[in-house]
């Protein structure tokens, strides 16, 4: 949800606040900021995925972001530790309370 709120026009970085919002393309588009608003009050789950889907297909559709690859998550690991679960979907160390010395 951060990510879609990063492409609003209230969070385009500039010198006023000294470079630190996200929006470092300075994306900005008034009907994405109202999809924005509707989401933060929208309740019900499927409606609130709709306008989601809707604010990403906006953001493809006017090229402010363009899926060009998938990246690869290469991940080492030395054969010395054991009960290293490793994953795609989240941090490598995301299970590092069960790493142990072989």
């Amino acid at each position: 949800m951060l990510y879609l709120k990063a492409w609003t026009c209230n969070e385009i970085s500039q010198k006023k606040n000294n470079w630190s919002k996200p929006n470092t393309s300075r994306y900005c588009n008034p009907e994405y900021d109202k999809l924005w608003q509707q989401s933060n009050t929208e309740l019900d789950p499927q409606k609130r995925r709709q306008l989601f889907i809707q604010m990403n297909d906006l953001l493809i559709k006017e090229q402010a972001v363009i899926p060009l690859i998938s990246r690869a998550n290469v991940n080492g690991v030395s054969n010395r530790l054991a009960g290293i679960d490793s994953t795609p979907w989240d941090d490598r160390t995301w299970n590092i309370k069960d790493w142990q010395r072989k």
